[in-house]
């Protein structure tokens, strides 16, 4: 997860393990964020990602192979926060998740992993209570930040 005032532009891996993260500063000034747009190939795993950034240059991580997901374009202010992996022995693992600024996420997923339901609360709400159906959370109620304890809670049904 990128630190209050950064955002994720580039990865490191150690072979198939996602290791760290390269960090820029969100500009003050109006600027357009540093990624432009996320693409993957994806096959029993995830064999490929790539970051295209704003100035023309793009990152590659991993091999071709599988098919092609994307290119998903992200918005001028909108950037990377959070990245996460399921591991494998090889590739780049069997999924990788991107989360951005504006709560949108954009899940890479080979064959062989198994379906994650994430969800993310906007950026002027919190999540405030959990329901699930049996064993799987299929319901994210949200409330305000700045009024946690206000009776305005926001529903969100997960698939």
């Amino acid at each position: 997860m990128a630190p209050i005032g950064s955002q994720i532009s580039g990865l490191q891996f150690e072979g198939s393990h996602l290791t760290g993260i390269y960090l820029e500063r969100v500009p003050i000034d109006g600027s357009p964020m540093a990624v432009s747009a996320i693409l993957g190939h994806v096959g029993s795993a995830v064999d490929k990602l790539v970051l295209r950034l704003r100035d023309g240059s793009t990152r590659r991580y991993g091999f071709e192979g599988g098919y092609v997901q994307g290119p998903y374009d992200l918005e001028d202010d909108e950037y990377i926060l959070f990245v996460e992996q399921d591991r494998r022995d090889s590739f780049l693992g069997n999924s990788v998740a991107f989360i951005t600024s504006k709560g949108r996420i954009f899940d890479f997923r080979g064959m062989q992993a198994s379906r994650s339901i994430r969800f993310v609360a906007p950026p002027d709400r919190q999540i405030c209570g959990l329901g699930f159906t049996g064993s799987r959370l299929s319901l994210v109620s949200t409330c305000h930040v700045q009024k946690p304890d206000a009776n305005e809670l926001e529903d969100h049904a997960l698939d």
